[in-house]
């Protein structure tokens, strides 16, 4: 790490920059007047002679930042940063979109655009021996969570129930209703 700066060379060193920022004047500062009564034409100073070499950081200390960065810390046992797949999205977009799921299962409301968490990991629950009534059949288990997802609507139909409700209320007093409308008159 670094060493702590001694108080007189922080003190010089914030005197410098005061000294620097306060003659960092715009080009055209003596023509700018607010106030004519009290305003005195001030004099461009030399821009060049303040002016410091700039410092680029090298390839090797980038690479090491980015390194340090691939981590979450050790408060957080150094969780990984997250990998994006298609799955890891897909079982992400499932998750915030829960509530269409289950409508008797009522969750903490979050934001449509919640982020891709900057740091994460999948793994597996190990079910205890505690578990044994509340875990998935072998028929329920699936592969992942978007076909688990799909073989519970298959099985219930809910989505499907829920589409046609949409479709009806869509087609209601709308341009479908009147070609029904018509279609009564011209029949009659």
């Amino acid at each position: 790490m670094t060493e702590p700066v001694p108080q007189p060379d922080i003190e010089s060193l914030l005197a410098a920059a005061e000294a620097r920022l306060s003659g960092s004047k715009p080009k055209f500062a003596d023509l700018v007047v607010t106030n004519p009564a009290t305003a005195i034409p001030q004099e461009a100073e030399g821009k060049k002679e303040e002016l410091a070499v700039r410092e680029v950081e090298s390839a090797a200390k980038k690479q090491s930042k980015t390194d340090k960065a691939d981590t979450a810390g050790p408060g957080w046992y150094d969780l990984p940063k997250t990998n994006l797949t298609p799955e890891l999205k897909r079982d992400l977009q499932l998750l915030r979109l829960r509530n269409a799921l289950d409508p008797k299962v009522h969750y903490k409301k979050q934001s449509l655009r919640s982020q891709v968490p900057r740091y994460s990991h999948v793994g597996e629950v190990i079910a205890g021996p505690t578990e044994f009534f509340s875990k998935l059949t072998k028929k329920e288990k699936q592969n992942t969570f978007a076909q688990e997802i799909l073989a519970k609507e298959k099985s219930n139909g809910r989505f499907k129930a829920k589409y046609g409700e949409i479709q009806v209320a869509k087609t209601s007093g709308r341009k479908a209703y009147y070609k029904k409308v018509q279609a009564t008159r011209r029949g009659k």
